[in-house]
């Protein structure tokens, strides 16, 4: 059951993220993007797909700690894939440490059994927050956000800053349930 569900949610994340163009000859500079994640199974293939695609530069990666995994073990988790993808120094921070856990929350921290590569660097001190700010007001180019967690970060950041209209290029969001009783 559980797998079917993790397929299904793939490949609404591939369909998804299929908006973001392939590399030409001659193409654009890769395009900044920011990844808002609560590190569910789905968000594992996402997030390994964007940091390996040759057009997009994955300038950080917040996860939102109020949904599948809890904030030291989602860091320690993106961390490990950003390793795995070869890109260890994308910077990663967490957001409220207060999650609201599902029942399969075991299973997604724990990564189910996958053995990962270790990231040797530091996890990013400034909360998801103020990476999110940090790394908007400082790129060349607005940023593209792709959100997969329960957008708890965006709304924080969408609060606080009253410029993202012009450091902000789109936000793409795997949105979930409406007008139901979660999403399992």
């Amino acid at each position: 059951m559980m797998l079917r569900g993790l397929l299904f949610a793939a490949a609404g994340v591939f369909a998804l993220l299929g908006a973001v163009p392939l590399v030409q000859a001659g193409a654009a500079p890769p395009r900044p993007v920011v990844v808002d994640t609560d590190l569910s199974p789905d968000d594992w293939m996402a997030l390994l797909f964007l940091l390996k695609r040759a057009d997009v530069d994955v300038k950080a990666i917040t996860v939102g700690g109020v949904g599948t995994a809890h904030c030291a073990t989602g860091i320690k988790n993106a961390m490990r894939l950003t390793a795995l993808a070869g890109k260890p120094d994308v910077p990663v921070a967490c957001g409220t440490k207060n999650p609201a856990v599902p029942s399969w929350s075991p299973a997604s921290e724990s990564m189910l059994g996958l053995k990962l590569p270790d990231n040797s660097n530091k996890p990013t001190k400034p909360t998801a927050l103020k990476l999110l700010q940090q790394t908007i007001d400082s790129s060349a180019t607005p940023v593209t956000i792709v959100a997969l967690a329960p957008l708890t970060n965006i709304a924080e950041l969408v609060g606080a800053d009253t410029k993202l209209s012009s450091h902000v290029d789109r936000i793409y969001i795997m949105g979930g349930a409406l007008d139901a009783g979660g999403n399992l």
